[in-house]
């Protein structure tokens, strides 16, 4: 997550770019959540999307966790909106509800879902397709994540949809808006799905390279050559990623750091930071350095997919699910996203619940659109 310091910041250069005035830096000021913001910049705020302005203050706090969304209804373009007005007399679910619904109802359905999922089965009443904007960690999104793109495109990977689609929308015999509504195709189940998340990264990580080894091994149908299982070993638990993201402008090589990081998990229990037993590696220090680019990466990576753990689907593609998923679950595809998302089927009602974006490059969707309810 972004560092306290840098929130201001980013809602400064969100707020300009939406403007075609500039800010004034002699003009008094209000607090919005604890920042000072200029009141010349009050006025020019409602271009701003409030979605965008629950991205940008995620680490701030507030004495009522409803306070962090009503606090910033008149910085954003959604300020007059009387589904949006503070009401202290319902609970923070019912205030949560009614904002995703909205969001719903101006078809940001497709944004919604990006930070929606649960891990777990329902127990507080709120539907599963609404975000929990004033939890901890704030809901991560891999939609966008900077993928390499001189590797095979995969229907995880950003692209441009110029065709038309339904947006995820309610039923109108739906009074109550409780199921969300979202068209789409089946891309696989899951055959198996793995026992480490990467609060261990060490067992996580042999976990993701056996798995993958494991697959390529008895010789599973891929997408591409055989060259693509090589590639794959090394990318997968980094997301395919495109850059670094230790500092600006700071490079690495990404497939050299898994083949540093490989040395090191070869020669040590995969528990702790320390000197390798092995006489090959002669100076730690200048090891844990090279691989530390890929491990960092793996960890980011894996939370934005809430506490990721790898699997493998009925067709043997290896990908990362969320860490509550279980075999059986269903990697759904919604019409007009570019990441998946994976879904549970209640068999009694025939809805599904979120969990949560899920990541499988190389997987293609079916032929035959489907439809299912969101619960």
């Amino acid at each position: 997550m972004a560092p306290k310091d840098t929130t201001m910041h980013s809602f400064m250069t969100t707020l300009n770019s939406s403007s075609n005035r500039s800010p004034s830096l002699l003009s008094p000021s209000v607090a919005v959540l604890g920042h000072p913001v200029p009141v010349i910049e009050c006025i020019v705020a409602p271009v701003v999307p409030l979605l965008d302005l629950f991205d940008v203050f995620r680490n701030t706090e507030s004495s009522l966790e409803c306070d962090k969304l009503f606090a910033l209804r008149n910085l954003a373009m959604e300020g007059q909106d009387s589904r949006f007005q503070p009401n202290y007399d319902i609970s923070l679910c019912q205030v949560l509800h009614q904002y995703a619904a909205a969001f719903v109802e101006k078809n940001q359905g497709l944004r919604l879902l990006r930070c929606a999922g649960f891990n777990g089965e329902p127990d507080d009443g709120l539907p599963s397709w609404v975000p929990r904007w004033t939890s901890s960690p704030y809901p991560e999104t891999i939609s966008s994540w900077e993928f390499r793109e001189d590797i095979t495109r995969t229907s995880s990977t950003p692209e441009t949809t110029t065709k038309e689609f339904h947006s995820p929308c309610f039923e109108d015999s739906d009074k109550k808006k409780r199921l969300l509504v979202l068209h789409g195709q089946l891309m696989d189940t899951t055959k198996s799905v793995g026992q480490h998340d990467s609060s261990n990264i060490f067992k996580y990580l042999a976990e993701v390279f056996s798995t993958i080894e494991s697959l390529a091994g008895e010789k599973q149908t891929f997408p591409t050559a055989e060259r693509q299982w090589d590639n794959m070993i090394w990318t997968l638990a980094i997301g395919n990623a495109a850059k670094s993201f230790e500092s600006e402008g700071t490079t690495h090589d990404y497939q050299e750091a898994y083949t540093e990081l490989r040395k090191y998990m070869e020669s040590k229990p995969y528990e702790i930071w320390e000197p390798p037993d092995s006489p090959t590696i002669k100076n730690f220090q200048e090891q844990k350095e090279a691989m530390w680019s890929y491990v960092r990466t793996a960890i980011l990576f894996a939370e934005k997919l809430r506490s990721a753990v790898v699997a493998e689907s009925c067709n043997g593609s290896p990908g990362f699910v969320p860490s509550a998923s279980h075999i059986g679950d269903e990697i759904f595809l919604v019409d007009g996203a570019t990441v998946p998302i994976m879904v549970r089927k209640n068999h009694l009602t025939g809805h599904y619940w979120m969990l949560g974006e899920c990541y499988f490059p190389g997987l293609s969707p079916q032929a035959t659109p489907q439809k299912i309810r969101l619960y």
